[in-house]
């Protein structure tokens, strides 16, 4: 069985993925690579999620990235990671990748906050 993409109507929004290549070593920005991804969808979400730590990170969104609609399909997400839609800023804090039947990435669920 083989489970199909996600429909690209379904895909409707573009992000910037803003990925941390350097840093200055004095807390600025250093260097970044700034990639645009066309058909991801971007769901806003209110959940909390309590660590051993005792802070209570806040999930703003959640970034829906298909491994054959979305394009560039080679891109791949880290926590810290900047995500732009819009006017607004996210920061990636977890990515969660599901698999088809086969042992082939399906999509990506990254959890925005």
């Amino acid at each position: 069985m083989v489970i199909s993409p996600i429909p690209r109507y379904l895909l409707p929004h573009t992000v910037t993925l803003v990925e941390k290549l350097s840093s200055d070593g004095w807390g600025g920005k250093g260097e970044e690579l700034r990639t645009v991804i066309n058909f991801v969808r971007i769901e806003p979400c209110r959940s909390q999620r309590f660590s051993l730590g005792g802070d209570i990170p806040e999930v703003k969104a959640k970034m829906f990235f298909d491994a054959f609609s979305s394009a560039p399909n080679d891109v791949s997400f880290e926590p810290g990671d900047k995500i732009i839609f819009g006017s607004e800023e996210f920061t990636v804090s977890e990515v969660q990748t599901f698999y088809g039947a086969s042992s082939e990435i399906h999509h990506l669920e990254v959890l925005l906050k």
